[in-house]
């Protein structure tokens, strides 16, 4: 069952093209990973979907509805949340505090917010300091939250956006195991990540943009492997 489609999308701004004519479906259930070079396009296209910033042609379809025109509070509140790629908790707020937030104004559910709360503190790795204030936490557990908070909103489609950068490898396997961890409870999942082996550890399906245009759509192995990207990342020259 397709839960995201986007179709011919474009965005401009005066004669930069960033996104240009892109069409994506995202089955639900799936955990597909974008990958580009800085200036690509990607976080553009994130907020296309996510509603923050709306495109000049093409359309947004999300479970069956085209919410080209709405904004992001409805969209979240429909299923679809994001991360950002720096953490901006609610520093003077405690951890519990900052993921209530989420879990009060996302999508409506039959859960208490306070149990929602709670319940993703858990997932996350991030009970043990509920009471702490997110100002004190580290950048490991700053990416928590920020992810936490997303969740806690209840999305259909959580939009993760470069949650890895920064942190060690031993950080970044502790990370990746919490992302597992929401996948498994069938959370649909997009991340867009400059740390390749981060991606390429969770992710079922890669996508490649360059200059606002997708250029390669596959399972990784074959994406990798694929000249166009190859040219991309590594100047490899192409072969008539």
């Amino acid at each position: 069952m397709t839960l995201l489609s986007l179709e011919n999308l474009s965005k401009s701004y005066g004669a930069l093209k960033v996104t240009d004519d892109i069409s994506l479906r995202v089955a639900q259930g799936e955990i597909v990973g974008i990958l580009g070079p800085n200036g690509a396009g990607k976080t553009t296209l994130f907020n296309l979907i996510a509603g923050t910033v709306q495109p000049n042609a093409g359309r947004v379809v999300f479970e069956g509805q085209d919410v080209t025109g709405l904004d992001a509070s409805a969209r979240c509140r429909m299923g679809i949340s994001r991360s950002f790629q720096i953490p901006h908790p609610f520093a003077g707020m405690t951890v519990f505090e900052n993921i209530l937030v989420g879990a009060t104004f996302g999508r409506p559910k039959a859960t208490a917010p306070h149990a929602r709360a709670a319940e993703v503190l858990r997932l996350t790795g991030l009970a043990r300091r509920a009471n702490d204030r997110a100002g004190s936490l580290t950048l490991l557990e700053r990416k928590r939250l920020e992810m936490a908070r997303a969740l806690a909103t209840d999305p259909a489609l959580l939009l993760l956006d470069e949650i890895a950068g920064g942190l060690t490898d031993r950080e970044c396997q502790a990370l990746l195991d919490a992302v597992r961890a929401v996948h498994a409870t069938g959370v649909t999942i997009v991340w867009i990540e400059h740390v390749v082996h981060a991606l390429l550890s969770v992710a079922q399906r890669l996508v490649v943009v360059d200059f606002g245009v997708k250029i390669a759509d596959g399972l990784p192995a074959e994406v990798l492997t694929s000249k166009d990207v190859q040219s991309v990342y590594m100047g490899a020259e192409e072969h008539v």
